[in-house]
């Protein structure tokens, strides 16, 4: 069949399904394979990791239109490496973490600044209420309760991981509106 036939066959089934189909990701992978393979070829041309963290933000960057530096729709605070004193269990109790050769709790915090959960910035407040939430999850660690002086327990401790903006319609009188 020739090439100018099978385009037309393709154009005609897009057409009548009315869907449209955008594959990037085997292109990617070809051109990344490509490369790998002319660098083996060539020792001079430095070879880049798929997994490397700046190829792979110019790519998301690329891809959703937007540019590298965004502004902050919520303030937060990233401590890397973070290896806390104290901390809560599930039930709400404050308790003193084992930080020792024994064990040991280490993670990256990522929490919401402010307090009482600030309205995000960016937001359209008329059809939106807006507000910073810090997200936790629970990482196994040996706790005692704080001013106890027992023994320590295994437990799982909330850790923040991420600060996200949550949105609620606002339910308004047309009249009362811009």
């Amino acid at each position: 069949m020739s090439p100018f036939f099978q385009l037309m066959v393709v154009f005609t089934i897009v057409a009548y399904c009315s869907s449209y189909v955008v594959v990037v990701d085997p292109f990617e992978r070809i051109e990344e394979a490509n490369a790998a393979a002319s660098a083996s070829q060539d020792p001079q041309i430095p070879v880049v990791a798929p997994s490397d963290p700046i190829l792979l933000r110019k790519r998301k960057s690329i891809l959703v239109g937007l540019a590298e530096h965004t502004e902050e729709v919520c303030k937060t605070r990233i401590r890397q490496n973070h290896r806390p004193q104290y901390g809560h269990i599930a039930n709400g109790s404050r308790v003193e973490i084992q930080q020792d050769e024994e064990s040991s709790l280490e993670a990256t915090f990522v929490e919401c600044l402010g307090e009482n959960r600030p309205p995000c910035h960016g937001v359209d407040h008329d059809l939106f209420i807006s507000e910073c939430v810090t997200v936790y999850e629970h990482r196994p660690a040996n706790v005692r309760v704080v001013k106890s002086g027992g023994a320590f327990f295994a437990a799982t401790v909330r850790v923040p991981i991420l600060c996200e903006c949550r949105l609620r319609r606002q339910f308004k009188d047309f009249d009362k509106r811009k």
